[in-house]
């Protein structure tokens, strides 16, 4: 069984300070926090404002490597949060060895270019966070030869949680990526048509009980396409 939360974004395009006016205008009790790129001064603003929102739970959180023990607690006690997924990079390597009573909770997500720290990252938190936009465009489509380690380690590991973003039908070339200069992508986190996430009926078998939407969109479009999503699973 697997349940789908919209997700409350902070990377560039996504308005996280209107998604939380947006938790209110729909009445939203739980959501998936995706505090991706914000700095701690941000993070705490973040959290008054959700604070004085009627969200109830967040049972879904992209961890950042900069968190503390105590910001994980306050996640924990006062969200309910169930699932943490991170990037196998070696500052959250370090995260993972830093802070063992987290471990069982925190899966590991299959980035946009895999390289050795995701086998690393396995080792020691051994789930998978499967971002199904990232392994759709560089695995079933581009079929870049280093993202066979992601279906191999799909046969040997649970996946856990799971983010859903955009697939387009056409590449676009995207600047400033991960990779040096720039990449080829299918994958968006800027959805223009539903059929964008017509792909996910493919991945029916690898969907967790915390499959959190990845999108700039506004909440009120997110909802459209959850539900979009849940009738093409059916």
């Amino acid at each position: 069984m697997y349940k789908i939360y919209l997700g409350l974004t902070t990377t560039n395009g996504s308005d996280w300070r209107g998604k939380t006016e947006e938790v209110n205008e729909f009445g939203l009790e739980e959501i998936a926090l995706f505090p991706t790129v914000l700095e701690e001064k941000e993070r705490q603003e973040l959290y008054k404002l959700i604070e004085k929102s009627c969200l109830k739970s967040i049972p879904f959180v992209h961890l950042r490597h900069d968190m503390t023990e105590a910001e994980m607690d306050y996640l924990v006690e006062k969200w309910h949060t169930k699932v943490f997924n991170t990037h196998p990079r070696p500052d959250s390597i370090q995260f993972l060895l830093d802070n063992p009573k987290f471990i069982d909770m925190i899966a590991i997500e299959n980035v946009c270019h895999i390289e050795k720290y995701f086998l690393k990252a396995l080792s020691l938190a051994p789930r998978i966070c499967l971002d199904l936009a990232h392994y759709q465009d560089k695995h079933v489509i581009q079929k870049r030869p280093e993202y066979k380690v992601v279906e191999k380690a799909l046969r040997h590991y649970l996946v856990t949680c799971n983010h859903i973003s955009a697939v387009k039908s056409e590449p676009f070339w995207e600047e400033n990526t991960s990779k040096e200069g720039g990449d080829w992508l299918y994958e968006c986190h800027m959805a223009t048509s539903l059929s964008d996430f017509d792909y996910v009926k493919n991945y029916k078998s690898y969907l967790s009980n915390y499959c959190a939407i990845e999108i700039s969109n506004t909440l009120k479009e997110q909802i459209k396409i959850k539900e979009h999503i849940e009738r093409i699973l059916a």
